[in-house]
């Protein structure tokens, strides 16, 4: 089975879904900041107040276009997940390669860079940095901390690896509240381009490399 082609169906699939789910929440934030139709005028609204027409809808659109980046990046890690469980299964099985289980004990992601370390592939560190802060993002999105809010905000860990988290913005960093985690149109983009690259190129070291790796762990 080549398991790069379903990661990329996969991975095209996640950027469509993201394109085409944040649409209508793009469109009715431009609706309003822009008073155009159905956002014009609010019969109700109290001109004493100070606020905005329609801030609470404005707000609503906008953590909407949140929530689907984070569905998105949740998506994309556990795409990312499934190829190289995959792939590490297709090493083990055609090459003789072992590993022992505990590498995992920091976090599937870097267990499984130690396998690709261990095969000769050389990573490029601040590419692997980002898929990395894939992984960690979704654990933070599928556990949240509070019922309060759906603001998700990085670990204390995560941001003792990552001063600089890659999914937040930097005036949501504050000495004394922890990053929240922000995902950009461009960062989404640019996390699934980068998951991409990095399991094709990989597949593609593997099959250049089988007969060498073969040799290597003695696979008859």
């Amino acid at each position: 089975m080549d398991i790069k082609v379903f990661l990329i169906h996969k991975a095209k699939f996640i950027e469509f879904f993201y394109k085409k789910s944040i649409e209508p929440f793009e469109l009715m934030k431009f609706q309003i900041e822009n008073e155009e139709h159905p956002y014009d005028e609010d019969p109700s609204y109290d001109y004493e107040s100070g606020e905005p027409q329609f801030l609470i809808e404005w707000i609503d659109a906008e953590e909407s276009i949140d929530v689907i980046a984070q569905t998105t990046i949740s998506m994309l890690s556990a795409s990312l997940h499934l190829f190289l469980k995959g792939w590490v299964q297709r090493l083990e099985a055609e090459t003789g390669y072992t590993f022992n289980k505990s590498i995992f004990k920091n976090g599937w992601f870097p267990g499984y860079l130690q396998i690709v370390n261990d095969i000769g592939y050389v990573v490029d560190k601040p590419k692997t940095d980002i898929l990395e802060q894939v992984a960690l993002a979704r654990n933070r999105i599928q556990h949240p901390e509070t019922l309060t809010t759906n603001r998700v905000t990085h670990s204390e860990a995560d941001v003792k690896k990552y001063p600089n988290p890659y999914f937040s913005e930097k005036s949501d960093t504050d000495f004394f509240f922890r990053a929240a985690l922000k995902i950009s149109d461009n960062k989404v983009e640019n996390a699934i381009k980068l998951t991409t690259e990095f399991c094709t190129a990989l597949d593609i070291y593997y099959f250049e490399n089988v007969p060498t790796l073969r040799e290597k762990y003695k696979k008859t």
